[in-house]
């Protein structure tokens, strides 16, 4: 992949922090991990302009109009999301649970009575 000499590729992204950046910014020009050699001036500039949104929501339709041009150019085809399921009795409370890193935290957690 980082010889760019492939016609398709399968891989996966696990994102280190939780925002759509954490994909999205994968596919701007000159990022490292921008395998397929992907230009758009139109995405780069839609994810500058939501880095210097004035509020979130200006900042979420940007990045969805990011999307929106990446998925138009067939730059990436997702073709699975992991997931999970989470049972959990009432009575516990304070579990932090994550989708990505480490998916449970436990260091808050209580049992009621």
């Amino acid at each position: 992949m980082k010889d760019h000499d492939f016609d398709i590729v399968l891989t996966g992204w696990i994102p280190d922090f939780s925002d759509p950046t954490a994909f999205l910014g994968l596919m701007t020009e000159g990022n490292a991990y921008n395998y397929g050699s992907y230009v758009s001036e139109a995405y780069d500039a839609k994810l500058a302009e939501a880095a210097d949104a004035a509020t979130p929501e200006e900042r979420w339709t940007l990045l969805q109009e990011a999307e929106e041009i990446l998925l138009d150019d067939e730059a990436v085809s997702g073709i699975y999301q992991m997931g999970g399921a989470v049972l959990q009795n009432p009575k516990v409370t304070g579990i932090d649970h994550h989708v990505f890193g480490v998916s449970n935290l436990y260091k808050n957690a209580d049992v009621a009575e």
